[in-house]
């Protein structure tokens, strides 16, 4: 049952998973403003839905996504949306 080195490269570059935090944790570090924004993409809503159901423009809504990514430390959309979960 030997590992060849081959199967040790495959297991040696899996990527390791950052511990759970939980939502309210990564909710705690953002702005109210900031944290509407980030409920609704949670419930899948778009940009521009948000925008037209908060009154802001499309550009305000991409600003506070940016903010919101580089707080949380998110890469996507889908994976602020799996730290909220």
């Amino acid at each position: 049952m030997g590992f060849t080195s081959n199967s040790l490269t495959m297991f040696a570059e899996q990527p390791e998973t950052a511990p759970a935090v939980p939502a309210s944790a990564v909710l705690a570090q953002l702005t109210p403003e900031e944290r509407e924004v980030a409920e609704m993409v949670r419930k899948g809503f778009r940009n521009r839905e948000i925008a037209a159901e908060l009154y802001i423009s499309l550009r305000t809504v991409e600003l506070r996504l940016t903010h919101i990514y580089r707080k949380v430390g998110a890469r996507s959309r889908s994976h602020l949306a799996s730290l909220l979960n």
